[in-house]
């Protein structure tokens, strides 16, 4: 191991003339004043030298002491040879004297506990450290082994860290408690957006009223778009989106008549710019919103009513097929639905986008008669004084508009519907 000198161990002082200040004594103070402060004669701190310390006859003494001092210091006659002020005596502790021990930057490091982190310097080159800049950015690097997870998003481009294709979580929708008839609730939820490129997110609960354009009335809970009537339309159907403003990540909710465009152009709506639709509401002959039940993509009203046609509440059939619309919104959905026929027949209903088929006859010899796409729903009258209809609950699949085709085995039977719900996948297929 490499030795290294000594240099003096004990106080030496000298006189004007460089000879060593015999008989001399040396005043120790708090540095910058006049207050004495303590020294030593062992290293332990255990007796404290007598005030001023007097040299022997080689102008020597042993003192220990810590942290700054003034010292003075005067020859026999009392004469001051030299004042230094903030004179500083450092202790080393025993990790101190570890980390000076050490042989090399390497073993210094692990006496500190550092990481290699140490060894490199900052930079975008391989085995740089990465370094923010003044904006809290990452440089552009390959970062594909970092771990970003505590950044918040709103730092990174799009897509980053996007939610799956069609992502859609939480945003369960129902008419406000308080105000069920203009009011909407709906809960936190996350999503990603109709175009697959910015993830939404919104952490608390939101109550928006269909009556007040958004952003207005007198609490500012106005929720539809600057296309639509302040005052809702009667038995209108209304969608429901999340919207999202991309450079502040806030979220909200908006109501529109679009399925798929709702209008985001006012100045209270600046800076959203990205939607998701998350559910569809309707209005009853008054405006008010009509009370539902969700159950995930299941939608079902709190009270049925009886599909109207022509008039009349219920749909004369022919053997060639029609087409009625449901009470469901103007898309293609899975609908439940509670049907009643009054007549001899057999109905078969079925999407329009299927082929269009006879429903086998109303008899009873099951090799002739029974062929596909046989019926879902069979009507009959007793014949007597009393008239009797059947009824069954049946899903069929709607076309893009909400539409079904509806055809029976024989002309002029009464079909009576009404639409119990409808399964809306809210985006999750495109």
């Amino acid at each position: 191991m490499t030795q290294f000198i000594m240099t003096n161990p004990v106080f030496r002082e000298f006189d004007d003339d460089g000879l060593p200040l015999a008989g001399g004594s040396a005043y120790f103070y708090e540095a910058g004043t006049e207050t004495p402060k303590d020294v030593f004669t062992d290293s332990a701190g255990a007796t404290a030298h007598a005030s001023p310390v007097v040299l022997d006859a080689r102008g020597e003494a042993v003192i220990y002491g810590s942290g700054a001092y003034k010292v003075v210091t005067k020859d026999a006659s009392g004469t001051t040879i030299r004042t230094v002020d903030n004179y500083k005596i450092f202790p080393i502790s025993a990790f101190a004297e570890t980390i000076l021990d050490d042989a090399d930057a390497a073993a210094v490091r692990t006496t500190l506990g550092l990481g290699t982190a140490a060894l490199l310097d900052a930079g975008t080159n391989p085995n740089n450290v990465v370094q923010l800049d003044a904006q809290s950015r990452l440089p552009a690097v390959d970062g594909q082994f970092l771990d970003l997870t505590k950044v918040p998003e709103i730092k990174f481009p799009p897509g980053v860290f996007a939610y799956p294709r069609a992502y859609l979580s939480g945003f369960a929708i129902s008419n406000n408690t308080t105000s069920p008839n203009t009011h909407i609730d709906v809960w936190p939820g996350s999503c990603i957006d109709s175009t697959n490129t910015q993830n939404i997110n919104m952490a608390t609960s939101k109550s928006r009223n269909l009556a007040v354009l958004w952003g207005q009335g007198d609490t500012g809970d106005g929720g539809l778009d600057d296309t639509s009537t302040p005052q809702p339309g009667l038995d209108t159907w209304y969608y429901v989106f999340v919207i999202c403003n991309p450079t502040t990540g806030a979220s909200d909710i908006l109501f529109s008549k679009s399925i798929d465009n709702p209008t985001l152009t006012s100045e209270a709506l600046s800076g959203y710019t990205k939607f998701r639709r998350i559910g569809a509401i309707r209005t009853d002959g008054d405006g008010y919103i009509r009370g539902f039940i969700q159950h995930g993509d299941y939608f079902c009203f709190k009270t049925l009513e009886e599909e109207t046609s022509g008039g009349n509440h219920y749909i004369t059939l022919s053997t060639d097929a029609i087409l009625h619309r449901l009470n469901v919104p103007y898309m293609r959905v899975m609908a439940k639905i509670i049907v009643a026929c009054h007549g001899i027949s057999n109905i078969y209903i079925s999407c329009p986008d299927q082929a269009d088929q006879a429903p086998s006859v109303a008899e009873y010899n099951l090799e002739t008669n029974m062929i596909a796409p046989l019926h879902n729903v069979t009507g009959y009258v007793e014949r007597s004084a009393d008239h009797h209809t059947d009824g069954d609950m049946i899903e069929v699949l709607t076309d893009d508009t909400g539409q079904i085709r509806i055809r029976s085995s024989i002309a002029n039977v009464l079909l009576h519907i009404c639409t119990v719900g409808w399964i809306d996948r809210r985006g999750r297929d495109d």
